[in-house]
């Protein structure tokens, strides 16, 4: 608060905090409160004991300080993207192409298809292409989310073997995205984890990639039944948190931490100590403050704040809409001023949006 006092929990059941008025209020829906505070004088301190207690970040390697460059499309178009990159003089260290896995089409936009293995198709060789590039001195980062679409072998195995979410009455939990159903899987069953870190050590980190989006987290359904037993409610906070640490668990366990790097959305009180990089999320193609750029700099500090330390966002921001009343296009200003804000953040890493 702006009188050098800060508070924090560990609980994980859903909660409003509301600093505004001449009082503060905490709401913990829970059968009990548990809350620390400290009192400093300065920010610095606060935050201090706050991630001595929840844990810090770790530096990033050398090699994610260049441009990181969001492209796809097709190993073709990808390569010509980055060789005219490379021969104006951009310092690409790295390609992030979110589309490794293949791209769908929906009412969205371009999105993907949820099913962690190469597109053989727009990737030919995908494996043997990638130390290829690494090579040249760039790396190649990809993307993954605790989601399974439904359909091929990696879901067909989940769904048998329990590894899902379920509802109440016992049936793996679909979950309307946006743009398709897909299913959660169940990180409270440790089976489940060992099913889910087994994909990302053999199909993102044994193909070579470098780094990956860790996308999701947040979308545990409060009445869905957990493998663990315990209530949803308690656990939707507590999901993310565990996402990330699967995650770090993944690549320490492949020998190559400080080298791979996975970037989250989502969190909560101690995801700072095992998520290796943050980024804001889908903001709008727009200047303003609610979703656009603005609002990406607000996040950036007040996310600071909370002892996240390593964090960016999609330069030139994510969500493009087409819509009769109003359209919202990525202009060419948004581009480069966002570019201009993204030079102060820890990871410079561009974005196509969802209708590139």
């Amino acid at each position: 608060t702006s009188a050098f006092r800060s508070f924090e929990t560990s609980q994980t059941a859903y909660q409003l905090w509301d600093f505004k008025s001449d009082h503060y209020c905490v709401e913990i829906w829970d059968n009990y409160l548990e809350l620390r505070f400290s009192t400093a004088f300065a920010y610095g301190e606060l935050m201090k004991r706050y991630t001595a207690r929840s844990g810090r970040m770790q530096p990033l390697p050398e090699w994610a300080s260049g441009t990181i460059l969001g492209v796809q499309g097709g190993k073709e178009k990808v390569e010509q993207v980055l060789n005219a990159a490379l021969k104006a003089g951009n310092p690409v260290t790295a390609i992030w192409i979110q589309d490794w896995v293949g791209r769908r089409l929906t009412g969205f936009g371009s999105q993907l298809w949820w099913r962690w293995l190469p597109d053989e198709t727009a990737y030919p060789n995908f494996r043997a292409w990638v130390q290829q590039l690494r090579a040249r001195g760039v790396r190649v980062l990809g993307y993954i989310n605790p989601f399974l679409a439904d359909e091929g072998p990696i879901f067909a195995e989940a769904k048998a073997k329990g590894y899902l979410v379920r509802k109440r009455d016992g049936e793996p939990y679909k979950i309307q995205t946006a743009g398709f159903p897909a299913y959660l899987v169940d990180l409270s069953n440790a089976e489940a984890r060992t099913f889910l870190k087994n994909i990302i050590r053999n199909n993102l980190i044994g193909n070579g990639l470098a780094g990956y989006m860790a996308d999701f987290g947040e979308w545990l359904p409060w009445d869905a039944q957990l493998a663990s037993g315990e209530s949803a409610a308690h656990w939707h906070n507590r999901y993310p948190v565990e996402w990330a640490r699967l995650n770090r668990e993944a690549i320490r366990e492949a020998g190559l931490e400080r080298e791979v790097v996975f970037f989250t959305r989502a969190g909560f009180a101690g995801s700072a100590e095992h998520s290796t990089l943050f980024w804001l999320g889908d903001q709008m193609v727009s200047f303003d403050e609610y979703d656009g750029l603005a609002s990406a700099v607000t996040g950036l500090l007040t996310g600071g704040i909370s002892g996240i330390t390593l964090n960016h966002s999609d330069i030139g921001g994510y969500t493009t809409i087409n819509n009769p009343v109003k359209n919202y296009h990525r202009s060419r200003e948004l581009f480069l001023r966002w570019a201009e804000f993204a030079v102060f953040t820890p990871f410079f890493r561009t974005h196509e949006g969802n209708r590139p």
